[in-house]
């Protein structure tokens, strides 16, 4: 039995798409008859110009387009039309936590640092009127170093 391998170069035209490419398929025909003509045969296309039927189509034809049309229908996105919910709402107690008071100041009253005297961001609060927990800390000394990295270097202009 035959079997080929379709590829880009036996397309007649080098911008066609082929569905089937790199696919191996058997039983590939060795001639090709259409209205009593031999129109492919030994691997070569024998079509001489001006013969052949015209079949008059319009633009996007429903042959061709159809499934995709429809598939465009069934991938649309619906939107599910439902009533509210005018039932009661359950309250929710956790009860791990204890039920405070309200703070006397605008800053949460948790530790200040952890260990290397930074504050944990992650566990850090926020606050409206930009007042940090840390505030009253005083800051490390340090020097800031206006070097680039690999050290200074002295330019000949």
């Amino acid at each position: 039995m035959l079997a080929n391998s379709a590829s880009v170069r036996i397309l007649i035209k080098g911008g066609d798409f082929n569905l089937y490419e790199n696919m191996r398929c058997h039983g590939v025909p060795l001639v090709t008859i259409s209205r009593g003509r031999v129109v492919y045969e030994n691997g070569v296309f024998m079509c001489a110009e001006g013969t052949g039927k015209f079949c008059p189509l319009r633009s996007f034809p429903d042959t061709v387009y159809k499934k995709l049309v429809q598939r465009e229908k069934t991938l649309k996105v619906k939107g599910v039309d439902r009533t509210p919910y005018l039932g009661d709402v359950a309250v929710v107690v956790h009860p791990g936590k204890k039920e405070m008071g309200t703070p006397l100041a605008d800053t949460p009253t948790r530790p200040v640092t952890r260990h290397g005297g930074m504050r944990d961001l992650h566990e850090s609060s926020f606050s409206l009127s930009g007042s940090q927990i840390d505030d009253h800390v005083p800051k490390r000394a340090s020097a800031r170093i206006l070097a680039p990295p690999g050290g200074r270097s002295s330019g000949i202009w």
